[in-house]
Parts: structure tokens; C-alpha cells; sequence
């Protein structure tokens, strides 16, 4: 009886204790602090009533639940999850060639293993380690599962034209994910059942400005979310028991926010920010939420280790995206810069493994080696030295010197064509391609790859038009900037919505995202080898020098060797030039004449 009534009480202790922290997260959360004193941030957003949010039926604890379970006990070699017992098993989205597709990978324990075909995004692992959440691109970008024992994918009724970047509920039962819906790009949730309707989804924000990048906390009842509702992206967490309540965590002065992540025991946020081209990831402690957050260090994408004692990050860099680790409190380096193999679009850790043989769905992918999606053909001519190459005419465009190198025109052939199913219609019609060195050539003179006839450069049209948006990436040595286009059908089908800011060049100054749905040229143009060149330092006030609109295939070579190789010792072009220059009849359209083409399988962002 004493053990009893021993027990009774501790369990009432424990009970009144869990209400007491409850409450009072919720008086901290709903405004109704009566300290004295300025808050350090700004006051909760009220907006009108909604349906009640889901209740996870599982309670978090102060440290991670290991999963023992095997995913697939009918496999003749079950999951082991020692494989990964500290720092977990990495999932990315990481583009390979112009698509994002799922990995795995451990920097120790394995190398990168590529899970699926398809074109994936912002994979979500849930808690039980066995199946992925993530956006797949089918007619449009919709949520789906993804069976880590049997390689099988679920996907989900689309309840938007657009759904991405999914996380899970403690208990695994609910999504949490950004859609765009009625035009608006708005953070929702769903039940996980590959059954669910749409009537069955809740929406949670509801502000006008895009709220998107949702993470659930493993305390169950409450969410962060990124939203451009104060002019800037920002992190804001909302108590699901106070829905109409935002709490702004992140201080805009610390720069653009992005890519929230808790705790395993639901006790930090983490998130990245951006400010004079260093992203840093900071971490709040919610647990007193009147304290400002901190920065841990470099990097962009946190993501926890499941015991929390660390953080993974990607380190975005000019040349490409690496992969490093924090340990916490301490915020020591705990892993050294190691290259990734293409940029992230979304990853996740937690306790997991890949079954030993893999399921064939997913050995397939593994073993699936990329075809190449171009190749040289190099016309041999009598009389040109060996490192020399013709300047061959491209045909149907508007150039006044439709001309590129013979070493790279198949490149700019199969991006057009590459472009022209993503984005329904033709932007490199009217780009301007060779222009000889004695031309007046209005760009800056200090790097001339347009007389080399290895650069095009897009038509400054398009963004006067509204059919091109830029967005500025910073970094500490130069300013680069990355190019969207808007696509023709605005129904899903091409493109995504964007959520970086743009930038105005007319203001000099970043806006917020336009609506519709975009595609990414600049990422469509590196995967066929088509190089960004940096903007000159004169940009802010000299507006060619921001030079966004200019592409180059390098191919390794110095701009010398570039512009030796189509140029004879007098620095007249190489000898078949054709002369007279023709008269050209472009047969390229523009919107809205064009008629759209259909996307290809796979659609890229």
C-alpha cells in the first residue's frame, strides 16, 4: 500500500507539473506576459478563430524514443539500428543533374546511395524511422510516403497545386506541410493515411504574405513556420491550443530566416539567417521565450542529430553546397566541409536504417547510372589548329551574331529544348549569343566571355516584362544572383511557387516574392554545364555590372585559352565564318502566342 500511494503521488506530481509548464507556454505565447518591461520581440498577430487542431495521442519525453521494432520483420535481414545510434541516417534532396532526387547517406557509415527515380524534395523522416514524407513532382508538386522496408511509395490526394516541405506529428498520425491554395501559400495540416480527403485538411495560417517551412515540435501542440508577414521572411511559433496566436522568434535584423528544426526533446528551435552573404543558424531556447536567440554558427538547413547533441548543416558556397556538424551547447566544429554532390533542396536526420538487400524498388534507383545530357560534336576542319574550333550558326534566333563554338552549341541546343518543356515557351530566342570584340559591346569590358562564343546572355526584356525574377545570393567574396523564369501554365504543372525575396533594381532593394509559379533557369543551365558569373563590384550602382543575365560554359578554360580557341592571331574569327552574315527570319514565339508544350517527365522547380 505505501508503494502504492507512493507511486499515486508521483504520478500526480509529474502530472501537475506537465499543466503547470503548459500553462504557462501559453500565457508566454498568447501575449498575456505582465512583466514589466519592452518585450524583445514583436507583439503575437490575432487573426480570426479556426477549427480545432489535431491532438497527437503520444507525449514527448526529454530525450529521443529509440525505435527496437524492426521496419520489416518479414525481410530475411531485418533493419539494425546501430547502424546509426548517435548521429542518425542523413535523407536528402539534392539535385542531380536538373532534378532533385532522394539520397542516403552517413559521412562514416555509408555512401551516397540514391533511393528513387523520381523527382523529389524536402524529405521528412518520421518518427518511427520508417517512411519519408516528401513532395513529389507527378502533374504537380503533391505530398508522399515513402516505405523505407519495401521501397513502396504512397501518394497522397492533392489537396493544393503545390504542397512541399511535410513534418510529422509525434505520434506519426498528422502532416504538417506548406500549400499553395486559393493562391495563397499557407501552412496546413493533414492526416498521414495515404486515404485522407481534402476535406480532411486544417488550415493553420491564414495571414495574406506566405507562411511556409512548418516543423512540428515533439512537444506536440506547438509549430514553427517561416512567413513574410512582417516584410522579411521570419520565423514565427504558434501554440496549436492558441491557433490565432504567432509568437515572432527571430530578429530581423539578424538578416532573411529559413529552415526551422526542434529539438528531439522539443526544447531548441533552430533556424538559419542570412545577413552580408554569411548564413548562420541560431537556436532558441523555448523554454524562456523572453531571451533572445543565439547564433551557433555557419550554415544554412539545421537539422538535429536524434540525440540531440549536435546539428547538421549545409554550408552554401559559390561552387556548390557542403555538408558539416555542429556539437551543442558548445557549437564546436564537429566535422570538417565535405562537398555534396549537387544543392539541397531539403534533408532530414533521425534513427533509421536501409534494409540489407535493399527492396528492388529502391535497388533499381541505386543502381541507375544518370545518362549524360549532352555531348560535344566537334567538327574536324583541315587547317585549324588543335585547340582551335569553329563559331557555328544557331538557328531560329533573334541574335544579331547567331553564333556559339562549335564545342558548346549542342550544350545551349539541349538547354533550350530542356527549358522550352519546363517553361512552356522559349526565353533563348531572343538571348544575345557571339558578339565579335570590335562590337560596342554595352557589358562590362575587364571579363568579355561574349566574344569567346561560350556565353549567351538572356533578354533584359524578360524582366521589364514580369516574366523573370532574380534573387540575390551573397556571399562574403562576391554577389551572385540565381534567375527564375515564370512559366506559361500557371496551374502546377510547371514550376513552384518562390519564397525567397527578389530583388528591384529599380529600388535597389530586396521585395517579396511574387505569386504564380517559377522556374529555376539558373539551376536548369548548370546542369548543362552553364556557369553564373559573379556580379562586378560596381553592381549597386552600375546596373550591367550585376551581370545576372550572362552564362558561361568554361569548360576549364581560362578566357584567354576561350577566346584563342574561335580566334585567329589577328583576332579575327576562325576562317568559316560564314560571310555575308544572313538575314535571319526568327520562327521562335513569345506569350501568349506560344503554344505550350508539356513538361517533362520529372518537372524541375
Amino acid at each position: 500500500m505505501l508503494r502504492r500511494g507512493l507511486g499515486t503521488i508521483v504520478v500526480l506530481a509529474g502530472m501537475l507539473a506537465t499543466a503547470a509548464l503548459g500553462f504557462w507556454l501559453g500565457r508566454q505565447w498568447s501575449g498575456s506576459r505582465t512583466q514589466p518591461g519592452p518585450t524583445p520581440f514583436p507583439q503575437p498577430q490575432k487573426t480570426e478563430s479556426r477549427p480545432r487542431l489535431p491532438t497527437p495521442t503520444s507525449t514527448a519525453s526529454p530525450t529521443p524514443t529509440k525505435v527496437t521494432t524492426p521496419l520489416a520483420p518479414a525481410l530475411e535481414t531485418p533493419f539494425s539500428w546501430e547502424v546509426f545510434p548517435r548521429q542518425g541516417l542523413l535523407l536528402f534532396g539534392v539535385r542531380e543533374g536538373p532534378d532533385p532526387r532522394l539520397f542516403a547517406y552517413h559521412p562514416q557509415k555509408l555512401p551516397w546511395v540514391r533511393l528513387m527515380r523520381d523527382t523529389v524534395r524536402t524529405p521528412a523522416l518520421d518518427p518511427s524511422g520508417r517512411w519519408v514524407a516528401l513532395s513529389l513532382k507527378r502533374e504537380t508538386w503533391r505530398l508522399a510516403l515513402l516505405d523505407l522496408a519495401t521501397g513502396n511509395l504512397h501518394p497522397l490526394a492533392p489537396m493544393g497545386l503545390y504542397e512541399a516541405g511535410p513534418t510529422w506529428s509525434p505520434d506519426g498520425q498528422w502532416l504538417a506541410y506548406e500549400a499553395l491554395v486559393d493562391g495563397n501559400l499557407d501552412v496546413w495540416i493533414r492526416p498521414s493515411r495515404p486515404d485522407a480527403g481534402p476535406q480532411e485538411a486544417i488550415r493553420l495560417t491564414h495571414a495574406t504574405a506566405p507562411d511556409f517551412a512548418p516543423a512540428w515540435s515533439p512537444q506536440g501542440r506547438v509549430m514553427a513556420f517561416v512567413s513574410w508577414r512582417t516584410g522579411s521572411p521570419q520565423v514565427f511559433v504558434v501554440n496549436l491550443d492558441a491557433a490565432d496566436t504567432a509568437l515572432q522568434v527571430s530578429r530581423e535584423e539578424a538578416g532573411n530566416s529559413g529552415t526551422p528544426a526542434w529539438s528531439p526533446d522539443g526544447r531548441y528551435l533552430a533556424w538559419s539567417q542570412e545577413r552580408d552573404g554569411i548564413r548562420r543558424v541560431w537556436v532558441w531556447d523555448a523554454t524562456q521565450p523572453e531571451k533572445a536567440p543565439v547564433p551557433l554558427g555557419e550554415g544554412a538547413w539545421p537539422r538535429w542529430r536524434p540525440d540531440g547533441r549536435g546539428l547538421w548543416v549545409v554550408v552554401p558556397r559559390p561552387e556548390g553546397d557542403y555538408l558539416s556538424q555542429y556539437t551543442f551547447p558548445d557549437a564546436a566544429l564537429a566535422l570538417p566541409l565535405l562537398p555534396l554532390p549537387g544543392a539541397v533542396e531539403g534533408f532530414t536526420a533521425g534513427y533509421s536504417a536501409l534494409p540489407q538487400p535493399l527492396p528492388p524498388a529502391l535497388a533499381g534507383a541505386a543502381r541507375m547510372t544518370p545518362t549524360p545530357l549532352w555531348s560535344a560534336q566537334v567538327q574536324p576542319v583541315e587547317g585549324l589548329a588543335p585547340d582551335q574550333v569553329l563559331l557555328v550558326r544557331v538557328p531560329n534566333v533573334e541574335a544579331e551574331y547567331p553564333y556559339l563554338s562549335d564545342a558548346v552549341d549542342e550544350a545551349f541546343a539541349t538547354l533550350r529544348e530542356l527549358v522550352q518543356a519546363r517553361l512552356g515557351w522559349d526565353p533563348l530566342a531572343r538571348a544575345t549569343l557571339y558578339l565579335p570584340p570590335t562590337w560596342g559591346n554595352p557589358l562590362p569590358q575587364d571579363d568579355p566571355w561574349m566574344s569567346t562564343g561560350r556565353a549567351f546572355a538572356l533578354p533584359m526584356e524578360e524582366l521589364l516584362e514580369g516574366r523573370m525574377a532574380v534573387v540575390r545570393e551573397a556571399y562574403p567574396e562576391a554577389t551572385y544572383w540565381r534567375v527564375y523564369l515564370r512559366a506559361h501554365r500557371q496551374d502546377g504543372s510547371q514550376g513552384r511557387p518562390l519564397t525567397q525575396g527578389v530583388w528591384d533594381f529599380v529600388q535597389g532593394r530586396e521585395s517579396p516574392p511574387p505569386s504564380g509559379f517559377w522556374v529555376d533557369f539558373t539551376a536548369l543551365a548548370q546542369a548543362l554545364g552553364w556557369e553564373r558569373l559573379p556580379a562586378q563590384p560596381s553592381w549597386p550602382h552600375y546596373y550591367p555590372a550585376a551581370r545576372f543575365h550572362v552564362f558561361v560554359h568554361r569548360s576549364g578554360l581560362t578566357w584567354v585559352e576561350a577566346f584563342r580557341a574561335v580566334h585567329t592571331g589577328t583576332g579575327t574569327p576562325t576562317p568559316l565564318w560564314p560571310t555575308p552574315t544572313p538575314t535571319l527570319t526568327p520562327t521562335a514565339t513569345l506569350p501568349p502566342t506560344l503554344t505550350s508544350t508539356a513538361p517533362a517527365e520529372g518537372d524541375a522547380p
